[in-house]
Parts: structure tokens; C-alpha cells; sequence
């Protein structure tokens, strides 16, 4: 069945068509992100992003795609090998090549000095190999899985060598299933925390310094405050876009959504 697409394109309401217009202009042949909360996390000012919520969301997939069209040096975290694997074959779906795939060492040679690299956060100590290794794009799959320590320890090493070439994080991850995830409530409170005083709305940017303890002190803005022990840091800024199978053109249609819909019951029952 043959498709026209500009009788698709001009069926679009103008807000979509603005919307796949800025896709077109500004994002490579390699990926494009779909229209609605996939392609408002991709083009986020937000120094740190938190996006998913729920299964099916494409969260996977903006890490993969915003990872190989936009960032020099990028990694991707997930917890064990297995889950690695997957983002493999989902990149190498994306690049249509195996060329410059490192399976032994789960990297990728994007070319021009690029690469993309793929890793575990699962068992201790494995943060450790990530001293001094700086990265100006990481992504954190399935984020609620993995300890706050060991976050924290790698994102010491967030940071482009290139002057004034943007530095980026991206936590794509459902809720947590564990007391061990809580710290994405607290990280992301103004979203996600019902009581916070200052709610924030979905992908509305909120400013930070981290306290001692890598958590959250709220600022009205940019630049220097004090932490609360008397020392000052740079403002970094956060927000949180929510998606879900129902935002997943490619698969809220499938019988992925009974395998959620009955994942989701056994958990609940």
C-alpha cells in the first residue's frame, strides 16, 4: 500500500506541521524523533531530563537516537549485560551497519572522532571504571534500577572538551519498583512529589545546586548559589516529560500493549 505523504502531512494540524518542520531542519537522516513527547525530550534546553513513566513510552529509543545524531562522545547505562545487548542491536537498527561496532567492548566508532558506548552500572564498583572518562552525553536507561551512588560517582564525568559544546543527561525510565529508585522522586519533586510546594508542569525547566548529599536545593535561576554548607556551585537545570504506549506510534497498536496492560495487573494483583 503506497502512501502520500504530503496528503498525510497536509492532514496534520499546523502545530504539527510546525512541530515535524523544526524535525526536519535540525535532526540528521539517522533518527527522527516522533512527534509529541519523544520530540519535546529531544530538543529540551534542560540540563538534565527525566522522560518516560510508564512502559512503551520510546525511552529506549530517544537515549539511542539523541545519542548517535547529536552527541561527540556519548555513553548509555543500563543494568546488566543483557539489557546492553539490546541497545546494541537497536543502534545498529539505527546506523544500518555493523561497521565500527566493538562488540567486545560495547562501543560504537560514530566517525569524525565520535563514538557511543554502551555499559552496565549493575554490579558494585562498576562506576569505578568511569573515573576521569568524561562524556558530554549520558543516558541512564531504566534509571529507577540503578543506585544513586553510582550515578552520582559517573556523572562526575559529564562534560564536552570542546568550549561551549552543550553537555547533556537523560534519565528515560518507569516508575520505581524499589525504595532503591526513590531518589529520582527526590531529585525530580517539583513533578513528581503531589505535595511539593512549587509544582512544576511537564516540560517546564527548574534550576538546582546539589547539596552534600547530591540532592536537589531549588533556585529561582542561572547561576551561582550557595549549596547550604557555605560553598557555591553553577546552577544546572532539570525537567521531567512524561510518555507513554499511547505516544508510541510503533507500538501502541501491537499486542505490546495486552503484554503491558498484563504485566501491569500481575504487578498490582
Amino acid at each position: 500500500m503506497s502512501v502520500d505523504l504530503l496528503e498525510v502531512f497536509n492532514s496534520l494540524n499546523e502545530t504539527d506541521q510546525a512541530e515535524l518542520r523544526k524535525i526536519a531542519s535540525t535532526v540528521t537522516e539517522k533518527w527522527v524523533p516522533q512527534p509529541g513527547p519523544q520530540t519535546l525530550a529531544y530538543f529540551s534546553d534542560a540540563d538534565e531530563l527525566l522522560y518516560g513513566g510508564s512502559a512503551g513510552g520510546g525511552k529506549s529509543d530517544l537515549l539511542v537516537g539523541y545519542a548517535i545524531n547529536e552527541a561527540h562522545n556519548a555513553v548509555i547505562f543500563r543494568n546488566g549485560l543483557k539489557n546492553v545487548r539490546d541497545l546494541e542491536n537497536r543502534s545498529i537498527a539505527i546506523l544500518k551497519t555493523r561497521d565500527g561496532f566493538a562488540g567486545q567492548y560495547h562501543t560504537f566508532d560514530l566517525g569524525q572522532g565520535r563514538s557511543l558506548e554502551l555499559d552496565s552500572l549493575e554490579q558494585p564498583g562498576s562506576e569505578q571504571n568511569w573515573q576521569g572518562r568524561r562524556r558530554d552525553f549520558m543516558g541512564f536507561d531504566e534509571a529507577a534500577q540503578m543506585s544513586k551512588a553510582r550515578i552520582m560517582f559517573v556523572q562526575g564525568w559529564v562534560g564536552s572538551a570542546k568550549p561551549g559544546a552543550r553537555s547533556r543527561v537523560i534519565y528515560a525510565t518507569n516508575p520505581p519498583l524499589s525504595d532503591e529508585g526513590n531518589w529520582l522522586i527526590v531529585w525530580f519533586a517539583p513533578w513528581l512529589d503531589p505535595m511539593h510546594a512549587t509544582p512544576a508542569r511537564p516540560g517546564e525547566i527548574r534550576w538546582f545546586v546539589n547539596d552534600k548529599e547530591g540532592d536537589p536545593v531549588w533556585v529561582p535561576g542561572p547561576g551561582k548559589y550557595d549549596r547550604g554548607d557555605g560553598t557555591r556551585s553553577e546552577a544546572k537545570s532539570r525537567s521531567f516529560i512524561p510518555s507513554s504506549l499511547a505516544d508510541n506510534a510503533y507500538l501502541r497498536d501491537t499486542d505490546y500493549r495486552s503484554r503491558v496492560e498484563a504485566l501491569a495487573s500481575t504487578i498490582t494483583s
